[in-house]
């Protein structure tokens, strides 16, 4: 999706004046939960608000969210306008055979990656 058309696009939308104060109020709160190390709850703190505007302008990035969501992974979204899209796993075993699994079916390029712990 083109990054232009995703911020016209938005740009475009409703605007909601108490939308910078919530992103701050996310925003700490992912930080906290990353800090104290639990994935799981740092995963719903994860935001991208261009992600329901590039589903609109590409279907198939709705289909992304369908296929992750069925991974029983602890959260998952795009990243940007669209470049990538990407899942936090329970733990790097289950992140690559999620990826084998996502390969198999074609999707385009899967990886998985670990962090340094």
């Amino acid at each position: 999706v083109s990054t232009a058309a995703a911020f016209q696009a938005l740009a475009a939308g409703p605007q909601d004046s108490g939308r910078a104060l919530d992103s701050r109020t996310r925003l700490s709160r992912l930080l906290e939960t990353l800090q104290s190390g639990s994935l799981a709850a740092a995963s719903r703190w994860m935001t991208n608000r261009l992600q329901p505007i590039a589903a609109e302008l590409c279907p198939w990035i709705g289909r992304l969210g369908t296929v992750f969501a069925g991974t029983s992974c602890h959260g998952h979204m795009l990243t940007g306008s669209g470049s990538a899209y990407f899942a936090v796993m329970r733990s790097a075993r289950h992140a690559r055979r999620v990826a084998a699994e996502l390969s198999s079916r074609k999707l385009g390029t899967v990886f998985a990656s670990a962090t340094c712990r």
